[in-house]
C-alpha cells in the first residue's frame, strides 16, 4: 500500500492511495460523513487497472482535517476489531 499527500489546506486534505481495497476506503468515507465537523468526505477510483483511489476530506470551521481523519481511522480500526471478536466467538 502506498499513500501520497496530493493536496492540503486548513480545512482540506486530499490523498492518493494505491494498493488498498476500495471497500476499506468507502467504510472510512461513511464513518467520516457521519461527523458533524465534516463537510465532505469522498473517494473515487481514478484508475481501475492501477487501483488508484483519490480520497478527499473537507472539514467545517476550525476542525483540523488531520485530527478528524485520525479519529475516523481509529473508529474504523475499532469496528474491525469488534467484528473480528464477534466472528471469533461465533466460530468457537
Amino acid at each position: 500500500m502506498e499513500v501520497k499527500l496530493a493536496a492540503k489546506g486548513p480545512n482540506y486534505i486530499e490523498l492518493e492511495l494505491t494498493g488498498i481495497d476500495f471497500g476499506i476506503v468507502g467504510s472510512l468515507q461513511e464513518i467520516l460523513n457521519n461527523y458533524n465537523e465534516v463537510e465532505y468526505a469522498g473517494a473515487n477510483l481514478t484508475h481501475p487497472l492501477l487501483n488508484k483511489i483519490r480520497f478527499v476530506l473537507r472539514t467545517r470551521g476550525d476542525s483540523s482535517p488531520e485530527e478528524v481523519l485520525e479519529r475516523g481511522l481509529s473508529e474504523l480500526s475499532q469496528t474491525a476489531k469488534n467484528l473480528r471478536a464477534v466472528i471469533e466467538e461465533l466460530l468457537r
